[in-house]
């Protein structure tokens, strides 16, 4: 019974410990990007950021320069200290101004103010209580996404659906007058001609575009492991055709194929698993592409995920400008239309 207890307390230390790493972390990474968007000593940039978290200019840029000289003051205790001139003479902010933002956010237990003396003078000086600031940080910013997030994701989902039931089953019937309805009694063999021919020709696009997809992801894996996979073998263009109609995109399959390769590459038994067949197919990929959200989501802010997703739709833009270049029968791919719908979908972001 002892031992099982001293197991249960051991596992549960393991946990805390493991949960105070991922804070860690998150604290990290959220200074670090507070400290990229603040001020400046020879001029005032304010981060739209800091408008959306105080409603207000004048103490977004109060809290922007304050940031600033927090994070590059000498203070073991995080104390700084300005006069009321130097604030007006760096911020254009009028002293009763000032004293009504330091209120606002000691209020909010964002800072502490304490006048302490400097060369035998008094001086209000100031420390941002980074636990509070912080957290309000994440809330407003997941906040501000989190509908948006849905609401571009179903919105993505009901496109790509409709994309796909559009390029499956479309029948536009014209007559050779131009009238776009049509009787069954107006029907003839000219006209099923038609219909016929732009089944076909939407079909081709269709297929077009999915070869267009499987010609740069398998490119790109062949570029990252200096491996030659063929970019046109049917089985790995009927896996990505799959994961297309299942509402993934060449972003997502880009995605995967770099974090499963940075995962992989410097392990023997599972870099020979990056290759098309193990990272496209359905029942595997789907499970990376969740392993990727929940391991990042616990530690990294949406906003930087968001941030990297682009940083990574202009990657792949970059390669397809490589494979255009590259590829001599052009006319084979879509690469223009792929390129339309990456734009579009890194502007969703």
């Amino acid at each position: 019974m002892k031992k099982i207890l001293n197991k249960n307390l051991a596992g549960s230390k393991v946990i805390v410990f493991k949960k105070v790493l991922i804070y860690i972390k998150k604290i990290e990474i959220l200074r670090s990007w507070i400290s990229i968007i603040s001020g400046n000593d020879n001029y005032i940039l304010v981060n739209k950021f800091y408008l959306e978290f105080m409603r207000d200019l004048q103490g977004a840029v109060f809290l922007s320069q304050l940031t600033f000289w927090a994070d590059k003051g000498k203070n073991r205790e995080g104390w700084i200290y300005k006069t009321q001139e130097q604030w007006f003479n760096e911020t254009g902010i009028k002293k009763f101004k000032i004293a009504q933002i330091t209120k606002e956010l000691e209020s909010r237990g964002i800072i502490e103010t304490k006048v302490m003396k400097v060369n035998g003078n008094p001086i209000k000086h100031y420390r941002l209580l980074y636990d509070n600031y912080l957290k309000e940080v994440e809330e407003v910013l997941e906040n501000k996404q989190m509908n948006i997030d849905i609401l571009k994701t179903e919105k993505r989902k009901t496109e790509n659906r409709k994309t796909i039931s559009e390029n499956q089953n479309k029948e536009v019937v014209k007559t050779k007058k131009g009238n776009s309805k049509i009787g069954i009694s107006s029907i003839t063999e000219d006209t099923l001609t038609e219909i016929t021919n732009t089944e076909k020709t939407t079909e081709l696009s269709s297929n077009r575009f999915i070869d267009t997809i499987g010609l740069v992801a398998i490119s790109y894996i062949n570029k990252l492991t200096n491996r030659s996979f063929r970019v046109n073998d049917q089985s790995y263009i009927k896996l990505i055709s799959d994961l297309i109609n299942e509402d993934y995109n060449i972003i997502d399959l880009i995605e995967v194929v770099e974090k499963k390769y940075y995962e992989w590459r410097n392990d023997r038994k599972f870099n020979k698993l990056i290759r098309p067949e193990t990272l496209f197919k359905y029942e595997y990929f789907k499970k990376y592409v969740v392993e990727d959200i929940h391991n990042n989501i616990e530690v990294t802010p949406k906003f930087i995920l968001i941030e990297n997703k682009k940083n990574l739709c202009m990657t792949i833009l970059d390669f397809i400008a490589e494979l255009e270049r590259e590829t001599e029968l052009k006319e084979d791919y879509e690469f223009d239309r792929l390129k339309s719908e990456i734009h579009s979908l890194c502007a969703e972001l």
